[in-house]
């Protein structure tokens, strides 16, 4: 995640701890869904969010990875528009 070439947008997950341990800046979202309202059109974005932050049953995104952040487990989401981007 530290070389993704997307910005990343954590919800419910502590945005200090993954600026910390990424080493780069990210912007702190208070919700799933301002990831379709905020993030800039036409650049890949991700959320970091913990699964009890995802509503229940969304179709809105796609989880594209799962790991463990400080003792929490996270997930790595992103909206249908970037659902096919790969990170190198």
């Amino acid at each position: 995640m530290q070389q993704a070439p997307a910005a990343l947008y954590p919800v419910d997950v502590p945005e200090l701890v993954i600026t910390f341990y990424l080493d780069r800046p990210v912007t702190l979202f208070p919700s799933h869904g301002d990831l379709e309202r905020r993030a800039p059109a036409g650049r890949a974005a991700y959320l970091v969010i913990t699964p009890r932050a995802l509503p229940a049953g969304s179709t809105a995104a796609r989880e594209v990875g799962t790991d463990r952040l400080a003792g929490r487990s996270i997930a790595i989401v992103a909206p249908p528009r970037a659902a096919r981007t790969q990170w190198s």
